[in-house]
C-alpha cells in the first residue's frame, strides 16, 4: 500500500482540456504552449489515384457533370467572397438571437483558443478597415441587412468538403483560391499557419487582408504571442506573412488603433520619439512593409498599407504632407511609395492610405441596399 501511494503522489496531474468549458490552462501555461494544432502525421485526404487500388465503384452522378459546371457550382457556393479566418484567444460566445455580434467575449475568464469564421457582411463602399463584420452594427458593418445570409459558414461549405475525397480536392481549390479574399486578425494564426492550416491550402491563398490590431501589436502581443509590444511585434507579424501566405498576389495591411493608443505602437515608449529629421519616422514606422514587399519579390500585383487616422496622424502625417497622392470622395486619402531594389518588378511599391476611424466612419457612410 505504501508503495501505491508514492506512485500515486509522483503521478503528474493531467492538464486540462481545451475543450472543456470549465477547464482553466495552468497559470504558468504561456498561450502558444497550448494552441492547437494539425497531427504531426496525418492520412493524405486525396490519395494519388494512380497509386491508390480500391475496387470499381460507381460514379456518383454529380461527378457525371462536366468539371466545368461543377467548377461554378463550387463558385456559387463558396466563392466571391470576404472570408473572416481567425484563431483567438478568447472566450468569445454568441449572443442568443444574434448571430452577427460577439457580445459575451472575454479576455480573462475560461479563456482558450478558439477558431472564429465567418463570411464578411461589409458594405461594398466601405474601407477594408472599416470591417467589423465580428461586432456587428449599423453600416459600415452590415449584417443586420443580411438577416437571412447568416455570417457563419454554414453548413453548405462543410457538405461540399466532407462529402468525399474528390469532391474535397475540388471544393477546396475553390475556397482557398483567387475567387476569395481572406480576413485575417489574429497573430497566432501568422505566427503558426503551419500548426494550424495545412500548408498547401495556406500556398493556394492568393488575396489576404491582414489587420494588425492594438491587440496583437501591444495590449495583449506578450501575453497571447509571446511578442514584445509595440515595433518589435509590429516588424515579427509583418516579416511572418511572406512565410505564412507565400502564394499571395493581392495584399492589404490595416494598421489599426483605438483612440489616443497609437503612442503604444512605439517601442519602448522612445525608439521613435527619439529619431529626428525630416523622413526618419516614416521610414522607421514603413521599413517593415518594405521588407515585406521585397520578401515577395515582385510577386504582388497588389499592395495596400490602409492606417486609420489615429495611427496614421501620430506617424505620418508630416512626413508625407508634400508628396504625391490620390484622394477620394468618401473620407480617404492615399500615397504611392516606391521600393527600390525588387528583382523582376523595377516600379515596386505600394499604396499608404489613410482613412477615417472606424468609429467616424459608422456616422458618416451611408449603406444603400443593392436593388
Amino acid at each position: 500500500m505504501e508503495v501505491f501511494r508514492r506512485i500515486v503522489k509522483k503521478k503528474p496531474r493531467t492538464p486540462p482540456k481545451q475543450d472543456d468549458d470549465d477547464a482553466e490552462p495552468s497559470a504558468a501555461a504561456h498561450p502558444l504552449d497550448i494552441l492547437p494544432s494539425l497531427p504531426a502525421t496525418r492520412r493524405p485526404v486525396t490519395p494519388d489515384p494512380v497509386t491508390t487500388r480500391r475496387p470499381p465503384q460507381p460514379i456518383p452522378p454529380f461527378f457525371t457533370l462536366p468539371y466545368e459546371l461543377r467548377h461554378e457550382i463550387y463558385l456559387l457556393v463558396l466563392g466571391h467572397r470576404t472570408i473572416h479566418l481567425d484563431m483567438r484567444y478568447t472566450a468569445a460566445s454568441t449572443a442568443p438571437g444574434h448571430p452577427h455580434t460577439t457580445a459575451g467575449a472575454f479576455f480573462f475568464a475560461h479563456r482558450r483558443w478558439r477558431w472564429r469564421a465567418h463570411t464578411c457582411h461589409r458594405d461594398p463602399a466601405a474601407q477594408a478597415a472599416h470591417d467589423r463584420c465580428g461586432a456587428g452594427g449599423p453600416p459600415p458593418t452590415n449584417c443586420a441587412a443580411h438577416p437571412h445570409t447568416p455570417c457563419a459558414i454554414g453548413p453548405e461549405t462543410l457538405g461540399l468538403l466532407l462529402a468525399c475525397r474528390a469532391t474535397y480536392r475540388e471544393a477546396a481549390a475553390v475556397l482557398y483560391g483567387p475567387a476569395n479574399t481572406f480576413h485575417v486578425s489574429s497573430g497566432a494564426l501568422l505566427l503558426r499557419t503551419p500548426a494550424l492550416l495545412a500548408p498547401p491550402r495556406a500556398a493556394q491563398l492568393a488575396r489576404l487582408v491582414l489587420a494588425l490590431t492594438h491587440e496583437s501589436v501591444a495590449q495583449f502581443a506578450a501575453a497571447h504571442l509571446g511578442l514584445a509590444p509595440g515595433r518589435p511585434a509590429f516588424v515579427a507579424l509583418l516579416a511572418a506573412v511572406p512565410k505564412a501566405f507565400p502564394g499571395l498576389r493581392s495584399l492589404q495591411v490595416l494598421a489599426l488603433a483605438a483612440p489616443g493608443t497609437a503612442r503604444a505602437w512605439r517601442a519602448g515608449e522612445g525608439e521613435f520619439a527619439e529619431l529626428a529629421g525630416e523622413g526618419e519616422l516614416a521610414r522607421a514606422f514603413l521599413g517593415p512593409v518594405d521588407a515585406l514587399v521585397r520578401a515577395f519579390a515582385g510577386q504582388l500585383r497588389e499592395c495596400v498599407f490602409v492606417l486609420e487616422s489615429y495611427v496614421f496622424d501620430a506617424f505620418l502625417e508630416g512626413d508625407l504632407a508634400e508628396a504625391e497622392r490620390m484622394e477620394d470622395g468618401v473620407g480617404w486619402v492615399q500615397f504611392w511609395r516606391p521600393v527600390p531594389g525588387v528583382v523582376g518588378a523595377p516600379k515596386a511599391g505600394y499604396w499608404i492610405r489613410r482613412v477615417m476611424a472606424c468609429a467616424e466612419a459608422w456616422y458618416t457612410l451611408t449603406y444603400v441596399p443593392p436593388e
